[in-house]
């Protein structure tokens, strides 16, 4: 019962900060099946954003904060003037940049 209640409040990635490594008392595959995630969620770490996609990000920004209305096809046309061999998907997915609704 309570293993539901763990999954319904709280998201995958703040249960995968709930494993405790390297715990003597309870092993990392009983806290997972616990939590009700993945042991091989436990060990997932995410990549740190380059350079190049933060400089990305910081342009979608300024886009979106001049011109909220903008969609994902306006804004990649805009940083296509500004950025060459720039494509809504040949450089990524816009969602990573959360300017789309979900």
């Amino acid at each position: 019962m309570a293993k539901k209640k763990v999954q319904a409040t709280r998201s995958v990635d703040e249960r995968r900060g709930m494993v405790e490594v390297g715990s003597k008392e309870v092993s990392r595959q009983r806290q997972c099946e616990l939590l009700g995630i993945s042991r091989s969620t436990s060990y997932y770490q995410k990549a740190p954003a380059s350079t190049e996609d933060e400089e990305l990000m910081k342009l979608i920004d300024i886009i979106y904060l001049k011109s909220p209305y903008y969609g994902a096809r306006k804004i990649s046309k805009i940083l296509g003037y500004l950025i060459p061999k720039f494509g809504r998907t040949g450089r990524s997915n816009f969602a990573d940049y959360a300017i789309c609704p979900p």
